[in-house]
């Protein structure tokens, strides 16, 4: 809701915070716009008054923000898409394998301690409990899980350059940055 003042039957402010109200204000029940979506959007309103009819009526205007900014928020959201998928794991020959950074780095641990000796084992927690990792399957396990995390960023580029080639707000928007993961 908006209030606005009125004065020889024209509209010439709109309520400041802590304006006392007299008889020249009018209250405006003014509508949410449509569809609106506050992170590529900006409106206002249009004010006008009826004298016939002592009313104010409201029509809101809608923008698109700039197009560098939809991209920008686009590409942060998209940066957010790759980085859930990225630590979110991966299954490996029916083992769950985490992929976040820590298990990563215990990964590539285990694989410079394999091919130094590759005579190691390693006792591996995993959801459904301890599995004994002998050196062929720490290799395995690394490739696999270096390979996943560069097809997050492999995918990543693929919609960055998809985004910066869209020319309008509506296509950035709707472009669609949930296809191409691995899993």
């Amino acid at each position: 809701m908006s209030i606005v003042k009125i004065e020889n039957g024209e509209i010439t402010a709109i309520m400041p915070l802590n304006q006392p109200i007299d008889d020249t204000w009018r209250y405006v029940y003014d509508s949410f716009p449509d569809n609106y979506d506050s992170r590529y959007q900006t409106f206002t309103y249009d004010f006008f008054y009826n004298a016939n009819t002592d009313q104010v009526t409201s029509t809101p205007n809608v923008s698109y923000i700039a197009i560098e900014d939809i991209k920008n928020t686009r590409l942060n959201e998209l940066a957010d898409t790759r980085w859930s998928h990225q630590i979110g794991g991966m299954d490996f020959n029916g083992v769950f394998i985490q992929t976040d950074d820590t298990t990563a780095l215990k990964i590539l641990g285990c694989r410079v301690a394999v091919d130094a000796d590759p005579s190691l084992t390693f006792a591996w927690k995993t959801p459904s409990g301890f599995v004994e990792l002998n050196a062929a399957y720490i290799i395995a396990i690394s490739d696999g899980v270096r390979g996943y995390i560069q097809a997050c960023f492999d995918n990543e580029k693929v919609h960055v350059d998809a985004i910066n080639a869209l020319t309008t707000p509506i296509d950035i928007i709707n472009y669609d940055i949930t296809l191409g993961w691995p899993s």
